[in-house]
């Protein structure tokens, strides 16, 4: 009976020996073999995939919406990070005097409450008293924006309320 590649099964292609039988079994175990081969290059692709994405932050200003990088985050909710060496990067926003700003955070954010400080680290001031429990918060900017640069940062928290797990950064600019 031949096989697929033209030789007679049982029949080796020299008469030195069984070499050319083990050769007739690997290839035909390739069938198996290389769908397997290519399933464990794939796998750490997959398993790549499974980290679960950061939360973002939009603000939403003047009819445009900028969504922020975290600029810290930490993925355990018991593990939480310090502000000051939060480095990450600070969106820069255009935001004109006497408009209103809104921001929308992920659920990973909601669900455990964030909160907003404006101004700079050494004059910064909460916008709300208390933590945030909703998707999206507002809030007017005034004419005191003038023609400076104002700070802004949603700060989430964990579970507890207490322990900082997240900053975010924007830069209000004036228009």
């Amino acid at each position: 009976m031949p096989t697929s590649r033209g030789t007679p099964a049982g029949q080796a292609l020299s008469t030195g020996g069984s070499l050319p039988t083990v050769h007739r079994l690997l290839m035909r175990s390739a069938g198996i073999v290389r769908p397997v081969a290519g399933l464990a290059l794939l796998t750490p692709l997959v398993l790549s995939g499974c980290t679960k994405p950061v939360p973002g932050v939009t603000l939403v200003a003047g009819g445009s919406a900028h969504r922020a990088d975290a600029a810290c985050w930490s993925q355990k909710a018991g593990t939480p990070v310090q502000q000051q060496s939060c480095t990450g990067s600070t969106t820069t926003v255009k935001v004109r005097p006497n408009v209103t700003v809104g921001i929308s955070v992920d659920k990973a954010i909601r669900d455990a409450g964030w909160r907003i400080t404006i101004g700079s680290s050494d004059q910064s001031q909460q916008l709300t008293p208390t933590t945030i429990k909703d998707s999206y918060y507002r809030f007017p900017i005034g004419a005191g924006l003038g023609a400076q640069t104002v700070p802004l940062t949603v700060i989430a928290f964990d579970s507890s309320g207490q322990a900082l797990r997240g900053v975010w950064k924007f830069e209000l600019v004036p228009a």
